[in-house]
């Protein structure tokens, strides 16, 4: 149910998107242009107030702009776990959420509601592939730091995490032998440099050794 609702009445609890977002002027800037092309979502409490669902950010701007009500849409029905995922979803279709984020609200669901990462992938109408990349991009951030991820690096996309980690290990020489050859990794793929005729010998040797 669609409604127009005093901005006194409605109040938020949490968001699934943690970061401090610094757009939120570049919002307000749309909304004066184009006035609120999509309401915000909330859900009565029974208290004669409504809680936000979706649209926290919008809800922020409005506030900002001074303004005294604001259009929603009254979902009923609505339980936690409901809330959560139409949080979550829709952050990752209007915002880009960093690998750390999207991975702590993976495992938010997965705690919680027992959701599975194949479950996850289809509430989000995302592919499995989705979520995987975001959990192979957070485990690279703690091979590389361990608990103890800088602020800076948990702000960062799983494309962004999964280039870097390639740009290091692209020409990198995993194995290194006398006799004039050297093994190196580019990609998945591996190069051997030889500079004499023991190459047979020498790469069954190196097979053997990393079997």
């Amino acid at each position: 149910m669609f409604k127009t609702l005093s901005i006194s009445k409605i109040y938020s609890t949490s968001n699934v998107r943690k970061e401090q977002d610094d757009s939120i002027l570049d919002l307000m800037g749309d909304i004066q242009r184009n006035g609120l092309l999509q309401p915000i979502v909330v859900r009565d409490d029974g208290n004669g107030k409504y809680e936000v669902i979706a649209g926290h950010r919008r809800l922020l701007a409005y506030k900002n702009l001074g303004e005294d009500f604001i259009e929603c849409n009254i979902v009923e029905d609505c339980s936690d776990k409901d809330r959560f995922i139409l949080q979550l979803s829709e952050n990752v279709q209007r915002r880009q959420m960093s690998a750390y984020e999207l991975c702590m609200a993976f495992d938010s669901l997965r705690e919680k509601y027992g959701c599975t990462d194949v479950q996850i992938s289809k509430l989000l109408h995302k592919s499995p592939n989705y979520v995987a990349d975001q959990r192979y991009a957070l485990r690279v951030l703690e091979s590389q730091y361990g608990a103890d991820i800088p602020e800076d690096k948990k702000k960062l996309s799983a494309g962004v995490i999964k280039a870097s980690a390639k740009k290091k290990t692209e020409g990198k020489s995993i194995y290194t032998m006398g006799n004039g050859w050297t093994c190196q990794q580019k990609g998945h793929s591996y190069i051997i440099n030889c500079k004499n005729f023991e190459f047979e010998q020498a790469l069954n040797e190196l097979m053997k050794e990393r079997k």
